[in-house]
């Protein structure tokens, strides 16, 4: 009987633990969201310069990721990016993969200003997930 009782507690003493440390594993990162998030916003912005240069001589429905970084803009690779185009106007989604990322939006402006802002909570999220960039085309953005 005392070998089974030792035997559950060790058992339960291993799960417990693995799971405090899978969690501990995480903190760092999340601790480092703030750092995501500004890189995040920095990539945004590049991101819609290329778009706006690359808007003055061909529409964004030609568009590659490839056509981007001849434009200044390199997908980052902690970051899940979907980039929606029509014409001439875009809307650009962007979160860091790691814990605790915030998911931050940027659209075409009329005053040509960039503005990444935090995605609001009745807006769908980039369901950041795995790395990546996916351009799509969609009609009056």
């Amino acid at each position: 009987m005392r070998g089974r009782t030792l035997l559950l507690t060790l058992i339960v003493l291993l799960v417990v633990g693995g799971v405090a440390r899978t969690d501990a594993a995480r903190l760092p990162q999340t601790l480092l969201a703030p750092v995501y998030d500004a890189t995040t916003q920095s990539s945004l912005r590049t991101l819609g310069v290329a778009l706006q240069s690359y808007a003055m001589f061909d529409e964004l429905t030609d568009l590659t990721v490839e056509e981007l970084a001849d434009w200044g803009w390199v997908p980052p690779e902690t970051a899940a990016v979907t980039i929606w185009v029509d014409e001439d106007d875009f809307r650009v989604i962007a979160q860091d993969v790691r814990p605790g990322a915030t998911p931050f939006v940027v659209t075409t402006a009329d005053d040509g200003a960039l503005r990444p802002e935090r995605l609001g909570g009745d807006q769908p999220a980039a369901g950041a997930v795995e790395p990546g960039v996916t351009i799509r085309t969609v009609p009056s953005l």
